[in-house]
């Protein structure tokens, strides 16, 4: 609960004589640059009311804000573009590939991980990292050394050092404020620039791991390894002891209390450490919205978002109790439940009958309330609102994940990698089908990469050229055909375009047909 209310502040500037005052910041393009954005920042006391004890009752807890007017927000808003602009233009691969923070590309990140595990018979074991107060404790010298390390020098380097030295900070309650501190550390935070800042500073972690795999997004990482024999685990905690020092190096403190052991496909028994205290093990971590667990089954995961679902299906049909038209109905399942169980589905999409049921329930019940109607079949109901089973959706966004990866590769994520199209024959139309790759286990067989080339290839041969609006669009007219022509509520393998079930997956065809979409 916030204790006092925030009032609008002016800017602070140093003057060569120490001496401070307060006016309008002039810009990172003039003779006398203060960019402040027009405010100090603010601390605001929010009171410990959450599970406090006897000595932690009362207790005030402080959170750095900036309170400005629109106008002067827009003012910082735009110098900071244009000083963006320049330093990613120059310096555009700055950030190694294993970094993903503040971009979209954090779920890229979990299928390099997933597929990592999946794709072998070896045990996995990953440790996931945390910095404390990262964003607060980073030190302004080291930064400003690895921008300049980096060829940030002259006189955007200048503005940076000016931007980041200088700052204070004050309490205010109930318009009554403390003197002004110095902000001796940290990246501004609430700011353009901090985020982009504050990755440059941990940018050099990577620099730190040999033999094995290392994964940031912001200040969380996650270092892993397969593990065949003794040697590897050690490889593994000298790594682990490397980011140590990395954070020595770098002022920057591990809270290890928020360190998770997972060990996937377990055939030894590995502990690991760091600065003498062990990292706890765990069969189960949530990693980027996915619950990850060891045996890599996602039944917690499938649990805990059907519930939250159902919920917020509950929330809408408590709180829309007037009648409404089925299409407001419908955009609010779609951007508000749907929008919850298509997240991430390349990595945890349900092949098991049980957990596909389950998940076609939510619809089901969905579909009943929009329409108000309890007796109608179900492949009535999506008709009627030209809705596609839930199933048929994840399907369709595996196919639109792999076009869009295709059209725009980056260097952090490339499906190429992963997938091959078929180069060994004339036949016509045989080239933009991808090769099946051999699975290793029945994990590996339904994971991400795996499954792509069947659902692929039963698919018509589609122009990579052609927008990606286009093939979407034609997407999803070939698959509504198809599920007006073959969907059948009483028999679950037709929820899908392509059913993953054994019986199915050994009666299918080979695929011949090479109609263009």
């Amino acid at each position: 609960m916030v204790a006092s209310e925030i009032i609008h502040m002016q800017a602070v500037k140093v003057n060569t004589d120490g001496a401070i005052s307060f006016g309008t910041p002039t810009g990172p393009y003039s003779s006398d640059p203060t960019p402040f954005g027009g405010t100090i920042p603010l601390v605001a006391p929010f009171w410990a009311d959450i599970d406090t004890t006897p000595s932690q009752e009362g207790r005030i807890w402080y959170r750095e804000t900036t309170s400005s007017s629109l106008l002067s927000r827009a003012n910082a808003d735009v110098q900071n573009f244009f000083s963006i602009t320049s330093f990613t233009a120059t310096h555009l691969f700055i950030v190694t590939w294993d970094q993903v923070g503040y971009s979209s590309q954090q779920f890229d990140q979990m299928l390099i991980l997933t597929d990592f595990i999946t794709n072998t018979s070896l045990q996995t074991d990953v440790i996931y990292l945390d910095i404390s107060k990262a964003f607060d404790t980073v030190s302004h010298a080291i930064l400003l050394q690895k921008l300049w390390s980096i060829g940030i020098t002259g006189p955007l380097w200048s503005w940076f050092k000016i931007y980041l030295t200088n700052r204070y900070q004050r309490v205010s309650i109930n318009n009554v404020y403390s003197d002004l501190l110095p902000v001796v550390s940290g990246v501004p935070q609430g700011s353009i620039l901090g985020p982009l800042l504050f990755l440059v500073y941990i940018n050099d972690m990577s620099a730190y791991i040999h033999q094995c795999q290392l994964l940031k997004f912001a200040d969380d990482a996650k270092c892993f390894n397969h593990i065949k024999s003794v040697s590897d685990k050690e490889y593994l905690q000298d790594n682990i002891t490397a980011l140590f020092a990395w954070s020595q190096d770098n002022d920057l403190n591990f809270n290890i209390k928020k360190f998770i052991h997972l060990s996937f496909k377990r055939k030894f028994h590995t502990t690991y450490s760091m600065s003498d205290s062990i990292i706890p093990h765990v069969d189960s971590h949530k990693d980027l919205g996915v619950i990850l667990s060891e045996d890599l089954s996602w039944e917690k995961h499938h649990k805990t978002i059907i519930a939250r679902a159902y919920r917020t299906l509950g929330l809408i049909r408590r709180t829309f109790v007037c009648n409404h038209s089925p299409t407001t109905l419908v955009r609010l399942y779609v951007s508000l439940v749907r929008s919850q169980l298509l997240y991430c589905t390349q990595i945890w999409r349900p092949h098991l009958m049980k957990d596909i049921v389950n998940l076609e329930r939510i619809q089901r019940r969905a579909t009943k309330h929009i329409l108000n109607d309890y007796t109608s079949c179900y492949k009535d109901r999506l008709i009627n609102l030209k809705l596609l089973p839930l199933i048929y959706i994840f399907e369709l966004q595996d196919i639109l994940f792999a076009i869009k990866s295709l059209k725009s590769p980056t260097y952090q994520f490339n499906i190429n990698n992963f997938i091959s199209f078929n180069s060994s024959t004339t036949r016509a139309g045989a080239s933009n089908k991808l090769l099946i790759p051999q699975h290793l286990n029945n994990t590996a067989r339904h994971s991400y990469f795996h499954r792509l080339p069947s659902l692929w290839n039963a698919m018509p041969i589609m122009d990579i050229n052609t927008s990606y609006s286009t093939l979407k669009s034609k997407l999803k007219s070939f698959l509504w055909n198809h599920f007006l022509t073959n969907f059948d509520e009483s028999n679950t393998c037709t929820f899908h375009f392509l059913c993953p079930c054994r019986t199915c997956h050994q009666s299918r065809p080979p695929v011949t047909n090479f109609k263009h979409l």
